[in-house]
C-alpha cells in the first residue's frame, strides 16, 4: 500500500509538472496574412532598423530602476535565440550592405498585462482575403508574453506574428537556456510551407 501511495504521489507530481509546461499554461498563437503568396521563397532576413531601441511605451521599471524585460542584454539574449531558429531553418542572416533581406524580424517583450488581438483562419469574400468577425478573439497576455513579427522584406507587410503569454519570467532574462526554450516555443507554430499555401 505504502509503495502505491508514493508510486501515485510521484505521477501526480510528473502529470502537475507536465501540465505546468509552456505549451498547455500559456496562451501561444500566430497570426497570418494570406496575401503573402512566396513567403518559402525567402532565404535571408535581417532585423528591423530600430531592433537594439529599447522601447519606453508601456515599460515597467524594476524599484532598482531597471526595465524587467526590455534591458540590452536580455534584449540581446532573445535576439540570437530567433536568429538560431531562423537559421536552423535555412534563412541566412542578410549583411546591411547586401541588399533587402527576404524577411524583416522585429520583436518586443510586454512589462504589463495586455490584450492581444488572436485571428483565426481568413475566408475569401467576393475575391478578398478577410477575416470573419466570429474569428477574430481578444486574448489576454501577461507581463513577459513575448511576440515576435517576421515581416515581408519587400512589401514591409507583416506576414506572421508568433507569441506567448508571460513565458518569460522575471527570474529567467539572464538564462540563455530558457531564452531559447521561450523563443523555440514560438516557432513551433511557424510552418512557411503553411503560410505561403505551399
Amino acid at each position: 500500500m505504502k509503495k502505491m501511495t508514493i508510486t501515485g504521489l510521484v505521477l501526480g507530481m510528473f502529470i502537475a509538472a507536465i501540465g505546468c509546461g509552456p505549451s498547455s499554461t500559456r496562451a501561444i498563437g500566430e497570426n497570418v496574412d494570406p496575401d503573402v503568396t512566396k513567403l518559402e521563397d525567402a532565404k535571408t532576413y535581417g532585423w528591423i532598423t530600430d531592433i537594439d531601441n529599447i522601447p519606453d511605451a508601456r515599460a515597467f521599471i524594476s524599484p532598482t530602476g531597471i526595465y524587467v524585460f526590455n534591458n540590452e542584454s536580455a534584449r540581446e539574449r532573445i535576439k540570437d535565440a530567433i536568429a538560431y531558429e531562423l537559421s536552423a531553418r535555412g534563412y541566412e542572416k542578410q549583411e546591411a550592405t547586401g541588399g533587402e533581406p527576404g524577411i524583416e524580424v522585429s520583436f518586443l517583450v510586454l512589462e504589463q498585462a495586455d490584450t492581444l488581438r488572436r485571428t483565426g483562419d481568413y475566408v475569401t469574400v467576393q475575391g478578398d482575403a478577410v477575416i470573419p468577425e466570429d474569428n477574430v478573439e481578444q486574448v489576454p497576455v501577461m507581463p513577459g508574453t513575448l511576440i515576435i513579427n517576421l515581416t515581408d522584406g519587400k512589401t514591409d507587410k507583416m506576414v506572421w506574428q508568433g507569441f506567448a503569454s508571460g513565458i518569460i519570467k522575471p527570474e529567467d532574462v539572464n538564462d540563455k537556456s530558457k531564452i531559447r526554450q521561450a523563443v523555440s516555443s514560438i516557432f513551433s507554430q511557424f510552418n512557411p510551407d503553411a503560410i505561403s499555401g505551399g
